[in-house]
């Protein structure tokens, strides 16, 4: 759900700093969230790679 919402934010043209911005305070809001480090390591990096993919094309 969060990558979701990333690559949503991501597609609309926000910067990558304010989408860890907004994962984070909807992940605080969320029932089970996840860790911070989580989002950092593993749904950022996937959004970063797709904005580096989407910069090469």
């Amino acid at each position: 759900m969060l990558l979701r919402y990333g690559f949503m934010l991501m597609d609309n043209g926000y910067p990558t700093d304010a989408i860890s911005n907004k994962l984070v305070a909807f992940n605080d809001q969320i029932t089970d969230p996840i860790s911070q480090e989580e989002i950092h390591s593993k749904i950022m990096r996937s959004i970063d790679k797709k904005i580096i993919q989407k910069e090469n094309k």
